[in-house]
């Protein structure tokens, strides 16, 4: 059950990255987008290439147990790597959820009402996808 609660937990927080994209794109300027999308490539590039750095550190770190109870945690080689995660998951969920506030929701033009084929098509709305191909109102506003 622990494999399958910290497999949520992380894949919960590892959206990080396209939130922080929607978030850019939604709430900057046009001439300042670019900017920030760069900003946030960069910030993710350079942690890609110092995983191997951080493994050459966590291979160095002490091994020991530790007895909570009938629980025992395993601190190893292998296991540091995880702790190591889901710290760093954790931080940064925290980050967001004291230093972002979600923005005011803007209005949104709505599409105009599915024709008959599209009725059909996107088996009225199930596949709301399937209106890229018939939609005329994407085409014109692009």
């Amino acid at each position: 059950w622990s494999i399958a609660a910290a497999r949520l937990l992380l894949g919960m927080t590892s959206a990080q990255s396209v939130a922080t994209q929607a978030f850019v794109a939604t709430n900057t300027p046009n001439a300042d987008r670019t900017r920030y999308m760069s900003i946030n490539t960069l910030v993710s590039n350079v942690l890609t290439l110092a995983g191997p750095a951080f493994n050459a550190f966590i291979v160095l770190l002490p091994e020991f147990n530790l007895t909570l109870g009938s629980r025992v945690w395993v601190f190893s080689s292998y296991t540091w790597v995880g702790y190591f995660l889901l710290t760093g998951q954790l931080l940064v969920l925290t980050f967001i959820s004291c230093c972002f506030r979600e923005p005011a929701r803007q209005q949104r033009r709505k599409p105009p009402p599915l024709s008959k084929a599209g009725n059909v098509l996107t088996l009225c709305g199930l596949l709301p996808w399937t209106r890229l191909l018939i939609d005329s109102w994407l085409y014109k506003t692009g």
